[in-house]
């Protein structure tokens, strides 16, 4: 006796924590896919894999019902269908810690419950325990200040998960009337109306524009949050949950969801907490830099380490203290600190709204280079329609986006390479003249293609080593920005009575030492003067290569080996 019970702890332990981690992995996967679609979805699959479990190891025969239909049904639709509707809804609203507490108060509903049906009066002792725990799950939801939670109308979301786990109590207790059936085969058979029933009303909340239709490319984006919410949340849980119900009784089943806001918790504590002013972004995709490569930053060894990524895009799962104009699932791409990783704080003035004609590997890799360009083309560089543009190593990712945003402002664009191929590449995206060299020897060749008046700006890529060059490719009163040192080269020798005589300027693109504020300005700037040109399609970012997070090796192999054109972009699983 004592080892089925112990055996019935063990398996409703299995489920609460298999549940506990299910919340934050639904709310993760709403930001791409919407609650009820989610729900239908998962519980397709999971009442596939039950069926074919029940037939293999019980027989055909098992589907029957044998006279227990319309209650089999009642309650499957009840507990299979409106709880997961309700409670996955609810959290969508509010927040996976609210939920996984009132969830936790099932068994105060179980005992009032057998109270109210079967008139079995709980001992004062346990009324005043569940006085208590009702008391602390509003304490927790309204966070101290009831006013508060309904200015932010999580209280909508907690009033309709409660509903949720009510009928999840009422699922639970009528187990106790289908004595005789495997735990396995209540399962499935009451899981197939719960299925029919989620079908139907997704269809009808669909028909009705409530929701709509998920694309094959959000699907995709939330794979694995499926696989974990059908094999984990429906096939291991609730055979597990019914197996145990039946080992230990309905409300010592309820008992031990009193753990399960502990495994959430846990798991929400691992992702990073917005401050004030910042959003919290589940990252999607991230573009990789030169600057991840150069000592003292984090790829490559040398100097104080941080977290890699500097930029991103995703959807916001949370919003820091005095956060406006954005909302929780909202697309966003920006500049950040650790963007390679699943969570990443973004500064809410470095975040912009993804244009709807951009996938998630697009956007990803648009925030650093294009906002560089806008710095040195437009705010520092102010470059005109017809003006000549020269761009040495144009091939790379802030030489592309310094092409197309010069081709989209009217200028003409002289670049430099050591690879013919990618010359002939960027001349169909509009390069005006392609100078083959990785050496500094091409100041003749843009007088020529200038008719010999020389470049109004020049943005360097390489460094050092082309430096002086540069300054002798420039026209009279010139602007010449200093963008990077690829070649590792940090000094160099300057004319000066070329920078006297041409009247020339001479300016640094870097964040390094910049104000948040002084960022902000080149993200407001940029969204004024280039993403309009983007959200047009006029400007299209170019992806090179795409790699998985797990191949971050190889990417960073492959940037070093000089060998793309355009972007490298990182997915985030």
């Amino acid at each position: 006796m004592k080892s089925r019970f112990a055996q019935g702890v063990f398996l409703v332990l299995v489920t609460v924590v298999l549940w506990g981690v299910q919340f934050p992995v639904a709310k993760d996967a709403f930001a791409a896919v919407d609650a009820f679609h989610v729900t239908a979805i998962r519980y397709s699959l999971g009442a596939l894999v039950l069926i074919v479990l029940l037939v293999w190891l019980e027989g055909p025969a098992a589907l029957s019902y044998y006279g227990r239909a319309w209650p089999a049904s009642l309650f499957g639709f009840v507990g299979m269908c409106c709880s997961p509707m309700l409670i996955f809804f609810g959290i969508a609203l509010s927040s996976p810690e609210h939920a996984a507490i009132i969830v936790a108060l099932q068994p105060s509903m179980t005992a009032l419950a057998d109270w109210a049906i079967r008139g079995r009066r709980p001992r004062r002792f346990t009324l005043a325990c569940l006085a208590l725990a009702f008391a602390g799950v509003v304490t927790v939801v309204t966070r101290g200040d009831p006013v508060h939670v309904f200015v932010k109308g999580e209280i909508a979301g907690d009033i309709v998960v409660v509903l949720g786990a009510m009928c999840w109590v009422a699922y639970t207790m009528a187990a106790e009337n289908f004595k005789g059936w495997s735990a396995l085969r209540f399962t499935t058979l009451t899981i197939i109306p719960g299925t029919l029933g989620c079908i139907a009303l997704t269809a009808a909340l669909v028909a009705a524009g409530v929701a709509a239709v998920p694309g094959v490319a959000a699907l995709a984006s939330v794979a694995w949050h499926l696989a974990y919410l059908t094999l984990g949340g429906i096939v291991v849980s609730m055979l597990c949950w019914n197996a145990g119900n039946q080992r230990i009784g309905a409300l010592n089943t309820m008992l031990l969801l009193n753990l399960m806001p502990v495994v959430t918790f846990a798991v929400r504590f691992a992702q990073p907490e917005p401050g004030p002013g910042q959003i919290l972004v589940r990252m999607r995709a991230a573009g990789l830099n030169r600057g991840e490569l150069i000592v003292g930053h984090s790829v490559k060894a040398g100097g104080a380490a941080k977290a890699a990524g500097a930029e991103g895009a995703g959807e916001i799962a949370k919003l820091g203290a005095g956060v406006t104009g954005f909302k929780t699932g909202e697309r966003v791409m920006g500049r950040c600190t650790g963007s390679f990783a699943e969570y990443s704080l973004m500064d809410a003035r470095e975040a912009i709204a993804v244009p709807k004609n951009l996938s998630w590997e697009e956007a990803g890799c648009i925030p650093l280079a294009f906002m560089v360009v806008h710095d040195m083309l437009v705010a520092q560089g102010k470059l005109r329609a017809g003006e000549w543009l020269l761009v040495t190593g144009i091939s790379a990712g802030v030489g592309v986006a310094a092409l197309q945003t010069a081709k989209a402002l009217g200028a003409r664009v002289i670049g430099t390479s050591g690879s013919a191929e990618k010359l002939e590449k960027l001349k169909a995206m509009g390069l005006d003249a392609g100078i083959r060299t990785r050496s500094g020897d091409f100041a003749e060749g843009v007088m020529k293609a200038t008719g010999g008046k020389g470049a109004n700006l020049v943005v360097n890529n390489v460094g050092g080593s082309v430096f002086a060059e540069t300054i002798r490719a420039l026209a009279y009163e010139g602007r010449h920005a200093t963008v990077g040192y690829v070649d590792g080269v940090l000094k160099s020798e300057i004319d000066i009575e070329a920078l006297h005589t041409k009247r020339l300027t001479l300016f640094g693109v870097s964040n390094r030492l910049r104000t948040a504020e002084q960022r902000a300005v080149t993200v407001r700037g940029f969204t004024a003067d280039i993403l309009p040109f983007i959200a047009a399609g006029k400007i299209r970012p170019v992806i090179d290569r795409v790699f998985a997070f797990s191949e971050l090796p190889a990417a960073k192999a492959y940037m070093e080996s000089n060998a793309h054109l355009g972007k490298i972009v990182v997915t985030v699983p």
